[in-house]
């Protein structure tokens, strides 16, 4: 059986503010709702003070504003960039004047009009950035505004952005709104994937079985199962059920290209998630 050291559970759930989980707009745009970050030091206490399932904790998904309050604090923390790809650079040099443990810059295109040609100037600023700084230990993730998926499936703008992303290897953000078709969130993370692109997720008011859920589908959609992972994003199918069938060992697979899942309370559906996975043999069914 899994247990709370799992490779699969490993960092797994980020910790958005309760009052803040949308934090994407519902066109997958940042919308600033991350603004003084609800009570970051009850959050970053909770995170650092996680026993049993402090394994399964990723970051504390912060604005880049609030990075000087957070001074002294040790917890791994998402900053998200307030004023887009040209200002990625003043976060990283707070972090390393100051010590904090800046794991991830979470950025958003801001030309839904052209969304290739934003992706690129992106890149050019990680470049730029990663000439002052050794990015090793950071990643850079890319919103990309998603807007309504055509009938066949994600558009032609948004793939081309992708495009670029994949080249320079900078993982991708994937909201999980409740009103998105599963269908849809499942054919872009498919689209993702196919990439080879990391993806990092946030679910609002989600918790431990919806991560469970997002993760599960991220493996149904690496083996081509889309329509099995559309029906676990949609509840038309159980989550456990399909998690007992995968394996926890396949699901540690997946994270290859999952870096994280945000949820609210992260501490708290740390320790449902790691209840589920108590349930879940290592090798799935034959």
């Amino acid at each position: 059986m899994a247990d709370a050291t799992h490779p699969f559970l490993a960092g797994l759930l980020d910790d958005l503010a309760p009052d803040l989980a949308p934090d994407l707009a519902p066109d997958g745009a940042l919308d600033g709702a991350l603004d003084g970050g609800g009570d970051l030091h009850g959050r970053t206490t909770a995170v650092a003070g996680a026993s049993t399932t402090a394994a399964a904790l990723g970051c504390v998904v912060v604005a880049d504003r609030d990075l000087p309050l957070l001074r002294g604090s040790s917890v791994p923390l998402d900053a998200e960039v307030s004023g887009g790809a040209a200002q990625l650079a003043g976060p990283v040099g707070l972090a390393r004047r100051t010590g904090l443990d800046l794991r991830r810059l979470t950025t958003s295109l801001a030309d839904p009009h052209d969304l290739a040609a934003n992706a690129r100037r992106v890149v050019a600023a990680v470049d730029a950035l990663a000439g002052e700084h050794d990015l090793d230990d950071l990643a850079v993730v890319v919103a990309v505004p998603s807007g309504p998926d055509e009938p066949g499936g994600p558009r032609a703008g948004w793939l081309a952005a992708l495009d670029e992303l994949a080249a320079r290897e900078l993982p991708l953000l994937l909201t999980d709104d409740r009103g998105t078709p599963g269908a849809d969130l499942a054919a872009r993370l498919d689209a993702a994937l196919d990439r080879e692109l990391p993806v990092v997720l946030r679910s609002r008011g989600g918790d431990g079985g919806r991560a469970l859920a997002l993760l599960v589908a991220q493996r149904l959609v690496l083996d081509g199962e889309l329509g099995d992972a559309a029906a676990v994003l949609d509840g038309r199918a159980s989550a456990l059920g399909a998690a007992r069938e995968l394996g926890a060992d396949a699901l540690g697979r997946a994270r290859r290209l999952l870096l994280g899942v945000g949820v609210p309370g992260a501490p708290a559906a740390a320790a449902d998630l790691v209840a589920a996975a108590a349930h879940l043999p290592a090798e799935g069914a034959a």
